[in-house]
């Protein structure tokens, strides 16, 4: 908050992942930031960082970087319905990461 809106922003990536939900945060705040953001993927960007990479208006990786996309998990202890609910947002987190994955590679979100 303490840049200025237009303030070019060079983001060095080399994470494991983490939170998908500060992924999402961090990717929104990127993609909200006025200035040029370009991120550089120094080692690797896995798995959250992989989305928070998304935001950049440029990507830059070099030949041995590595950039590692899964579907969501997590874990869950309880009852079927426990693990039924579970299962059930980890199909939206899905869904609405796509989107983000797919806007950036220009490729449709599904395709056959």
């Amino acid at each position: 908050g303490a840049l200025p809106d237009d303030a070019t922003i060079d983001l060095r990536l080399n994470s494991p992942g983490g939170s998908v939900f500060d992924a999402v945060a961090i990717y929104n705040a990127l993609r909200r930031h006025l200035g040029e953001v370009t991120v550089w993927i120094d080692g690797i960007a896995a798995s959250a960082a992989s989305y928070i990479a998304m935001a950049g208006d440029t990507i830059v990786m070099p030949e041995n970087a590595f950039l590692m996309i899964h579907d969501p998990s997590g874990l869950v202890m309880g009852t079927a319905e426990d693990m039924r609910s579970t299962a059930e947002a980890l199909d939206k987190v899905k869904v609405s990461l796509i989107q983000g994955y797919a806007g950036k590679s220009g490729k449709p979100a599904w395709s056959a």
